[in-house]
């Protein structure tokens, strides 16, 4: 399971606002022109994650508290489907529709047009599959103390 250390920066209604820790040790890493991680955290210094509350019991709400520490863990197997689903879909949309405008006939520019749209439809379908199926239900928020023992954990 991966895991992400973040701290509560606001908690409102209908969503906490989570903000992840940048480690420390990336200014003393030899791997840092390789790294994804040092390449995200240079381009997002104040990067936050909105955390829908409906996702977590409600007795438990109460807990959350700005400033506290809390843990994001996701399963490999649910990252690596969003993953696929996010890059193949667009990706094979957009074959299909400059094979099928070439297999009608018509100009590059109808292909060119015929992939565009291709590729803003399959977003659109992939953001109303989201709001649909997007329960997050493979994803975790546990609440941390001081030491970095749980506490508490939310979700499932």
């Amino acid at each position: 399971m991966l895991s992400e250390t973040v701290r509560i920066s606001s908690v409102e209604s209908g969503f906490i606002r989570l903000q992840p820790y940048s480690t420390n040790t990336c200014s003393s890493c030899s791997l840092k022109p390789s790294c994804g991680q040092y390449l995200l955290n240079s381009l997002h210094v104040n990067r936050a994650i909105e955390f829908p509350t409906n996702l977590l019991p409600e007795e438990d709400i109460h807990l959350l508290k700005k400033g506290s520490q809390a843990q994001i863990k996701i399963e490999e197997s649910k990252l690596l489907q969003l993953v696929l689903l996010m890059y193949l879909f667009p990706l094979f949309s957009m074959l299909l529709a400059a094979y099928l405008t070439w297999l009608v006939g018509l100009n590059e520019i109808a292909v060119m047009i015929s992939v565009f749209t291709a590729l803003i439809l399959s977003m659109k379908v992939l953001s109303l599959y989201f709001r649909s199926h997007g329960k997050l239900e493979k994803i975790k928020l546990c609440l941390l103390s001081a030491d970095d023992d749980v506490i508490k954990q939310f979700g499932n």
